[in-house]
């Protein structure tokens, strides 16, 4: 099961929604946040139950994956 977190966020106009963070595929221990929101907890935790993620505690601890991370795989993919 890939780990994920449920991370509330403010939008720019003061709502609330929340975020689901999974750990990286392409770059593992690196943090890959979903681009669609949940307007409830509940509904967020669903679509983990669903999609057999395992819901972490507390925030996600793990880095974005660098613009270094992000390069090298394509190189790499391109054979240069």
């Amino acid at each position: 099961m890939t780990k994920a977190w449920i991370e509330l966020v403010i939008t720019p106009i003061g709502g609330r929604c929340y975020r689901i963070v999974e750990e990286g595929v392409l770059h593992p221990g690196t943090r890959n946040p979903y681009a669609r929101k949940w307007m409830s907890v509940r509904s967020a935790r669903e679509f983990c139950k669903r999609e057999g993620l395992d819901i972490q505690d507390g925030p996600c601890p793990l880095p974005s994956a660098s613009q270094f991370d992000r390069t090298s795989e394509i190189s790499a993919a391109s054979g240069a």
